[in-house]
């Protein structure tokens, strides 16, 4: 998979990393919203929803790239650190955490993102299993060697989490573990159709 298909790391955490329904905050001038010239795409952890924040939640977490929000950016835990510029169409706000980001931007520009479903299944479809039911995995060390297509929801449970590929459901995303290592290599993609993508544990790289 080339490196172009593997940027739809962007809508992982689109849907990614439960959106929590935080207060919603628009910075906008009489009414007006103003649009950036930038695609979803081009970063590595993007979120589309302009009603509910961006929530990061882990004791560790690091990401390497940019990180957009059309709503506000809140991060809850001890240490974090975005090897990139992290900004926000609201606030961002990392209150008492060590937080090393390479630039902070608020009030930034909406930018929209077009439905890649289609195209992401297509890729995945390379090198995948397809699951007609809900999954759910349970162990001390978790990889998925392939991509999973489930038509339900996926739940994985366990101390640590490996992955590569792609991961979509129709329904919820769940992933509870100590240690996560996604997409460390070539990138990765998690996509939900329909419901929340959500992530816990102390470290997630």
């Amino acid at each position: 998979m080339n490196a172009r298909n593997k940027k739809f790391l962007s809508m992982i955490l689109a849907m990614f990393l439960v959106l929590q329904f935080l207060p919603f905050n628009m910075f906008a001038a009489d009414g007006e919203v103003q649009m950036s010239g930038r695609e979803a795409v081009d970063y590595a952890l993007f979120s589309a929803s302009r009603e509910s924040a961006l929530l990061l939640n882990g004791s560790r977490i690091s990401i390497k790239g940019d990180v957009h929000t059309n709503a506000d950016f809140v991060y809850q835990g001890s240490e974090l650190v975005i090897d990139g510029v992290c900004e926000a169409s609201g606030k961002v706000s990392a209150k008492n955490a060590k937080a090393l980001i390479t630039k902070e931007i608020e009030c930034a520009p909406i930018i929209d993102m077009s439905d890649y479903t289609t195209e992401i299944k297509t890729i995945a479809s390379e090198n995948t299993e397809v699951f007609e039911a809900d999954l759910k995995y349970h162990g001390n060390s978790i990889v998925f060697e392939k991509s999973i297509v489930a038509n339900g929801s996926i739940f994985v449970n366990g101390s640590k989490f490996t992955t590569n590929d792609y991961i979509i459901a129709t329904k919820d995303i769940s992933i509870n573990v100590v240690k996560s290592e996604i997409g460390f290599k070539d990138g990765s993609v998690i996509c939900s159709e329909t419901g929340n993508i959500t992530f816990n544990g102390s470290g997630l790289i």
